[in-house]
């Protein structure tokens, strides 16, 4: 029998997923997200819980729904009982308040009941109400599981509410009143429509109490970036209008970014302590202060962006059965051969137009889950081409598939890309698919493949003609090249932007170029580990991400403009 510890935690975190998912796209009261929104993100929990869970709570949906709320009207009967749903975690020094225990008896001991409960109880409420849930279920009292799974799902609500963790809970101590309604109504229901709100499946939690201080913790650290964004905004435009909303949302919606990827965060952490084998999101390798941040993907593929479990869909799509371990090992090479050849089989695989939509909606919910707000996309038109596909329909399906995310907060552009192997006339045919697409949305013609196969002056008519189409000029130079594949690029096809471009740190004339032409390099340092290209540039066997030329290429005289990407996202970042 499944423990109920177990059971009740996986609820818990349920209820948190679908918290940071759906809050931002609900009105609140200051003071509590409100009675309506406790209902919808309830119900949205209970969508996100395994299938042993889920039948027992899809039967009471009606009772949770309805008694969601209770606490709200307890509190408005005895206003007492308010303190259970906040915490002043600012009474206790300074982030991240490790003065104050998070075992509830250490913390009367040390400050005593009185001073607690004048600070608030809320993480505390939440393990009360988990351990009750559990009980419960030990026992069989359904009828107490029930309501106690519908009152943790409001204090667990409450415990993502930036301004439940503060005395500032208002904006009165800044000279900011009304910041918390500004922030949390007014600016969520002028522009909830770009903010994704999926959930990713519940699982489970050790100490619902620890994860309740973590999810306060998480919250708090975000008053300082939203009250900036407040007297920002305001600085110039003295009444809150339009002016001021469309002000504030432009400094503040990475904030309410960064709620969505708390969840994500939290599952990323379990993914890394499954089995060897398991596979590790890229985004747990950023410090927090990077992941917080709206993102631009500039060099980003999207045939090397696709999981393996989407490989693995596609080969069933096809006839063919792998499973994923097969795929993770074919992922795992360790030179620049292996890559092409992988990429060769991976893209095998893409036959038709549906599969291109399949991968390009899986590369926007990734995008969208790692806080990125715009993404130039390259796409292999070359490929397609070679193996007699129609880029226009498969183009068509790929646009169709990521145009709802622009209403979700990501912008995607494209990047029609020709394989230099196959020379010019099959990059001409390239530059003519994309002029034959005629879609504002592809804004810029590149070139990747082996650099070291066709000389470069070759390919000078196609890049004029590309340029006098309107296009940016890409394309991939000194990855595993020398510094001359650079300067030709730039002298001889004028190109406006490098694909890696490492070799750059071995001619300091050569950075000067760049820096004086305002070219940046799209500097991709997990691929250059992965495929040895930063290996076989430093002339070693093997190569450290400390020997990366990344800080060295930023700090070169008057700076080389660079810029760090992820490239083929998938194959760099999903390893075994």
């Amino acid at each position: 029998m499944r423990p109920m510890l177990s059971i009740a935690s996986r609820m818990c975190l349920a209820i948190s997923l679908a918290i940071v998912s759906l809050a931002l796209l609900l009105p609140r009261h200051a003071c509590a997200w409100g009675g309506n929104a406790h209902k919808l993100v309830a119900s949205q929990a209970m969508d996100t819980l395994p299938v042993d869970l889920r039948a027992y709570f899809e039967n009471n949906r009606s009772f949770l729904l309805q008694h969601v709320s209770d606490p709200l009207e307890a509190e408005a009967k005895n206003p007492s009982l308010r303190h259970n749903h906040f915490i002043r975690l600012d009474k206790y020094g300074r982030f991240p308040f490790e003065a104050l225990p998070r075992s509830y008896k250490a913390a009367v001991s040390k400050f005593g009941k009185s001073k607690l409960d004048s600070t608030g109880l809320l993480p505390w409420e939440i393990g009360v109400y988990s351990q009750k849930l559990t009980e419960a279920m030990k026992l069989g009292h359904w009828d107490e599981v029930k309501l106690d799974a519908a009152i943790l799902a409001f204090y667990v609500a409450e415990a993502h509410d930036p301004f439940n963790t503060t005395d500032n809970f208002d904006g009165h101590f800044t000279g900011q009143t009304g910041i918390d309604e500004r922030f949390g109504t007014t600016l969520v229901d002028r522009f909830s429509s770009f903010f994704p709100m999926r959930p990713n499946d519940a699982s489970f939690i050790h100490d619902p109490t620890d994860h309740a201080f973590d999810s306060c913790l998480s919250a708090h650290s975000l008053l300082e970036p939203v009250l900036l964004a407040d007297r920002n905004a305001h600085l110039e435009v003295k009444s809150y209008n339009d002016e001021y909303f469309d002000r504030f949302y432009d400094q503040s919606a990475a904030t309410h970014r960064r709620r969505l990827l708390l969840a994500y965060r939290l599952d990323q952490r379990r993914q890394a302590r499954l089995a060897s084998l398991r596979l590790t999101p890229p985004s747990s390798m950023l410090p927090e202060r990077i992941l917080s941040l709206p993102k631009a993907e500039l060099h980003l593929h999207l045939e090397g962006s696709i999981r393996p479990p989407i490989v693995c869909a596609l080969t069933a799509r096809h006839g063919v059965t792998v499973t994923e371990q097969e795929v993770r090992q074919r992922y795992d090479y360790q030179n620049f051969m292996e890559f092409l050849e992988n990429f060769k089989w991976v893209t095998s695989f893409l036959r038709d137009p549906q599969d291109y939509a399949l991968i390009a909606r899986d590369l926007g919910e990734q995008l969208l889950s790692q806080g990125v707000v715009y993404a130039e996309v390259t796409i292999s038109i070359g490929v397609m081409l070679l193996r007699k596909q129609r880029p226009e329909a498969n183009f068509k399906a790929i646009l169709r598939a990521t145009e709802p995310f622009e209403k979700r907060g990501l912008r995607v552009n494209y990047i029609f890309d020709a394989v230099r192997q196959f020379g010019p006339e099959a990059a001409a045919r390239v530059l003519e698919s994309a002029k034959q697409c005629a879609c504002k949305a592809i804004v810029a013609f590149g070139m990747g493949g082996d650099e070291l196969s066709v000389p470069t002056n070759e390919f000078r008519p196609v890049y004029e003609q590309a340029a006098a189409l309107g296009l940016h000029r890409l394309i991939h130079a000194g990855e595993v090249g020398g510094p001359e594949k650079i300067r030709e690029a730039v002298e001889v096809l004028g190109v406006e932007r490098i694909g890696h471009g490492i070799a750059a740190m071995h001619d300091p004339a050569l950075m000067d170029l760049l820096a004086d032409r305002r070219i940046p390099l799209e500097i991709c340092p997990q691929s250059n580990l992965r495929t040895g290209a930063l290996a076989l540039q430093l002339r070693r066997q093997d190569a450290r991400i400390e020997d990366h030329p990344l800080a060295a290429l930023f700090r070169h005289g008057t700076k080389t403009p660079a810029a760090w990407a992820s490239t083929n996202k998938s194959y760099f970042t999903w390893r075994r």
